[in-house]
């Protein structure tokens, strides 16, 4: 049996015309494909987040609707498969594609179903898996329809063109209802778990808190929503004490009741605990997550003068089709937005994890200033454990959102003059080259570095000299 019926792509019939058109194997594997890759990804996150949140079921008519949707796109898969199977059963032309795409169809779908129970039982409404699975689902059937359109020239497909469209008008429906905001039951919840996904990425939940201060004074805490879980102090220190505990045991170090010369011989053997490698393994995942976003935001933000290159080209050319200049300013747009949301959130998540640190730090250092031992009170005085707190351990503030510059800045360098070498062909000498690359490294690192110093020196003595964390 075939895979599919038509080759995956035939250039004469998507490119190089002024009407074009995808080969069936292509709507059936690649358009079928990404949606369901998009939900498969992201719903076990999305879910494994979930977990920590209470089961409040919110808004049943909304959650009927929804499941009710999709529902119906499930029977509408079966309608379209038996309509399309009978129609090539008569010429003998079924293809594996034809069996696989439905099935992987429905079962995404059935997905998106319990993903949508599971979120209505806990009130999220700002979840990307679902959002960015209906908006590829939305743009992957929009070809879909047209060919299901132009091949209603024979009886027999026209069936499939009603269904198609059908479909299509559902999971614009649904695409739809994700836009939809939810509303909190304190007005002191955080906003941020009661808006739109939309609202979310766009930082449009900020509106009413801004619209508040321009319309009256903000005087105190309680005009202002309380922060989301994870800027919440208490949910930190066990995640960094349980960091810290095992990598001390791990490593074997004991910090109970040392004299001074067995705290200079702690401080001076191999066995030593890096702060900031627990500080690393604690908040790897966010630290992790605003590199990627941080990574990609600045390869988009590359790919737009490129984009603007192929635009110039196609106005230039007369000859090219026209469609193909609103591909080039669409794809320039999405670009624009989608680098313009994902900086403003790798900034956010980087401010987010050096609060988180920072946060984790401060009340560590207060722990154990509860719990010292009267010859380690006469090492540290409360003016010492006064300046750990509030500005030493405040430094991870002003510089961790900038530690991104380290690499950021020789990626974005190398790779504009090497654009900048492919415009002008400019003869760029490879030392000089280097000797740019490696100044503003090694300046990013150097200032970084002096300014992380304090910070690093004074808790890991601090840890070490005192009694035990716990």
């Amino acid at each position: 049996m075939q895979i599919c019926r038509d080759p995956f792509f035939n250039r004469s019939l998507t490119w190089d015309t002024d009407d074009p058109r995808l080969t069936q194997c292509m709507i059936d594997t690649l358009f079928t494909a990404l949606p369901s890759a998009v939900l498969w990804i992201l719903a076990p996150i999305c879910l494994k987040i979930l977990r920590a949140r209470q089961c409040q079921t919110d808004k049943k008519p909304l959650l009927v609707t929804k499941v009710t949707l999709t529902a119906t796109l499930i029977l509408l898969i079966f309608g379209q498969f038996a309509f399309f199977t009978w129609n090539h059963k008569k010429d003998g032309e079924i293809v594996l594609a034809d069996l696989i795409a439905p099935l992987v169809l429905v079962s995404t779908m059935t997905l998106a179903l319990a993903v949508q129970i599971v979120e209505a039982r806990r009130r999220v409404y700002n979840s990307p898996a679902l959002f960015f699975f209906w908006l590829v689902l939305l743009l992957s059937s929009i070809p879909r329809f047209k060919q299901a359109v132009q091949n209603t020239n024979d009886e027999d497909n026209a069936p499939v063109a009603v269904l198609s469209g059908i479909f299509l008008t559902l999971v614009a429906v649904q695409f739809a209802l994700t836009f939809n905001n939810g509303k909190s039951s304190s007005p002191s919840e955080p906003p941020e778990h009661f808006v739109s996904y939309f609202s979310f990425l766009y930082f449009n939940w900020l509106h009413p808190i801004i619209w508040k201060g321009l319309k009256r004074d903000i005087k105190g805490i309680d005009d202002v929503p309380s922060p989301i879980r994870s800027m919440h102090v208490p949910t930190h220190i066990p995640h960094f004490l349980n960091h810290w505990n095992r990598t001390v045991d791990r490593k074997g170090i004991c910090f109970h009741r040392r004299s001074a010369p067995d705290v200079a011989t702690t401080v001076k053997s191999k066995k030593t605990v890096s702060l900031w490698w627990v500080l690393a393994r604690a908040y790897w995942l966010r630290i992790t997550l605003s590199m990627l976003m941080g990574l990609t935001s600045y390869a988009l933000q590359l790919c737009g003068p490129l984009m603007v290159k192929v635009l110039v080209r196609h106005v230039q050319d007369v000859a090219e089709e026209q469609w193909k200049g609103v591909l080039y300013a669409v794809i320039l747009f999405v670009i624009s937005v989608s680098q313009s949301a994902l900086y403003q959130h790798f900034l956010r998540q980087l401010v987010v994890s050096s609060l988180q640190m920072s946060a984790a730090l401060t009340s560590a250092v207060y722990r154990k200033s509860l719990k010292l031992s009267a010859q380690a009170k006469s090492t540290f005085d409360s003016g010492t454990i006064t300046n750990l707190m509030s500005v030493d351990a405040q430094k991870l503030n002003y510089v961790f959102p900038h530690l991104a510059n380290i690499w950021s800045a020789p990626f974005i360098i190398s790779v504009a003059l090497y654009f900048l070498y492919q415009v002008r062909q400019i003869n760029v000498d490879t030392s000089v080259l280097l000797s740019l690359l490696l100044s503003s490294s090694l300046s990013l690192a150097g200032l970084t570095s002096m300014m992380l110093v304090p910070s690093s020196s004074f808790s890991f003595t601090y840890f070490v000299s005192s009694d035990d964390l716990n």
